[in-house]
C-alpha cells in the first residue's frame, strides 16, 4: 500500500468516527431534547386536570351548601352544572 493510499485509509476511518461520534451526540440532544418537552408537556397537563378539579370541587362544595339550605336539586343542577344524580348522591352521602 503506498503512502497516499495509507493516508487515504486513515482520513477513512477518521471520517467514520468522528460520523458516529456526531451521530451519537445528535441522539444524545434528541434525548434530552424529548425528555424536556414530555416534562413540559406533563406539567401542562398536570395544570389543565389541577384546575379542572378544582372546578369540580367547588361545584360539589356549592351544591352541598345549597342542598343543606334546602334548595330543589333542579335548581342546583342548573346552578351548578351537576348532574341530578351526582346531586342525589351528595345528598345520600350527606344525610
Amino acid at each position: 500500500m503506498t503512502l497516499a493510499e495509507q493516508l487515504i485509509q486513515e482520513g477513512i476511518q477518521k471520517g467514520r468516527q468522528e460520523a458516529v461520534t456526531l451521530a451519537e451526540q445528535l441522539r444524545q440532544e434528541g434525548i434530552q431534547q424529548g425528555r424536556q418537552e414530555g416534562r413540559q408537556e406533563g406539567r401542562q397537563e398536570g395544570r389543565q386536570e389541577g384546575r379542572q378539579e378544582g372546578r369540580h370541587q367547588s361545584r360539589v362544595e356549592m351544591a352541598t351548601r345549597l342542598l343543606a339550605e334546602g334548595v330543589d336539586i333542579t335548581l342546583i343542577a342548573k346552578a351548578s352544572g351537576l348532574s341530578t344524580d351526582q346531586i342525589l348522591a351528595f345528598q345520600k352521602s350527606h344525610a
